[in-house]
Formats: C-alpha cells, structure tokens, sequence
C-alpha cells in the first residue's frame, strides 16, 4: 500500500489578500536531475488548493507555485516536509504585485530649504525642490512585485522610501525615511524639515 499525503493551503496578493490564480506542481528531489513530479492542480476561485500525493517517497518536496505569466513575481518554490498519511496545510503563500500611493505632507520648521530625489510621481522618476517656508503636500506611488513564501512569515516592506537635502544654516543635510506597508490603502507619512 502506498503512503500518501495532502498538501492544502491558498496563494493571495501580497498586499491584498485577494485570491490569486496559480499552478501548484509538487516535486520530489526538485533540483536534482531526477526530479519526481508528484503532482499538478490550479487554485479555486478563493486561491484555496489542495493536492494527493500518489505516494510518498522521502519527507523532503518542493511545492513549485507559479502565476500565471502576464504577472511580476511569477514562481516561487516551498519546501515542504511530508510523512506517511499526514495532511498538511502550508497556509498563506503571499505572492504578485501592487501598486499603491503614498502622500506626503512637508512642514517648514527650520527655515531651511528641501529637495527630494527619485520620488516616483504618475510613474515618472521625479526631483522636487521646495523654498524654506513651504508647507505642501503630494502625492508619490510605488510598486510591489514580492514572493514572501508560506506558513504565516510576517514581512515588512518599504516601498515608500524617500531620500531627500535639507539645509539647515545653509549646510546640505542628507536625510531618508521609510514608510512600512501595512495596508492597501494610500499610506502617509508627515516630514517636518
């Protein structure tokens, strides 16, 4: 009789969690010349899969997740470790792409002059230079093409990083900040120079 397995779990958006549409391949001694695929399928509608090993050869595969090709961040491989008539579910495999806005808010505080560098505005890389005394707002975006795995990783991005001169006593200052994203929403950052 032959050992056999399930593998279950679901491929959302990174930033989402919107069900994503993938094809999940399980292989054994994946990067090796004789390589065992075990098995195929496709996401639900939900980005739910779950896929029967015929059977069980060693407790070390590769859950090979790949989106479809007109998406950024296409494959990414899981390992994963399967025993005798055990189910296992990898959980959330966060993958794709986003693209979100930032706004900024810039408060004159020294007197001092700010220049920002490479901030991305309706998808152009742009340099902005305000005058001391200046108290503004805009609007950056930015893009998100990530592979983080599965299991419930916590992962932190950065894709709202700006990198900007201030001169206080008429001397350049180099300065950057960083704003983590944690939701889908346009996310906020407030720099008093």
């Amino acid at each position: 009789m032959f050992k056999k397995a399930e593998v279950s779990g679901r491929v959302v958006n990174i930033v989402t969690s919107a069900p994503l549409q993938a094809t999940i391949i399980l292989w054994g001694n994946f990067q090796k010349s004789n390589a065992i695929n075990l098995g195929s399928t496709t996401t639900n509608g939900d980005g739910t899969f779950s896929l029967k090993t015929p059977a069980i050869y060693s407790e070390n595969y590769t859950l090979m997740v790949t989106l479809p090709p007109n998406v950024s961040a296409s494959s990414l491989p899981i390992n994963v470790s399967l025993k005798d008539n055990k189910d296992i579910d990898v959980g959330a495999i966060q993958m794709g792409t986003f693209n979100g806005f930032c706004k900024v808010i810039i408060n004159s505080v020294t007197g001092s002059a700010i220049d920002f560098n490479h901030v991305e505005i309706n998808h152009k890389d742009t340099s902005l230079h305000f005058n001391a005394g200046t108290n503004t707002q805009f609007i950056t975006n930015y893009f998100l093409d990530y592979n983080s795995g599965a299991g419930g990783i916590g992962i932190t991005l950065f894709p709202c990083q700006f990198f900007f001169t201030t001169y206080p006593g008429g001397v350049a200052k180099n300065n950057s900040i960083s704003v983590p994203v944690t939701s889908p929403d346009t996310l906020s950052v407030t720099i008093n120079y």
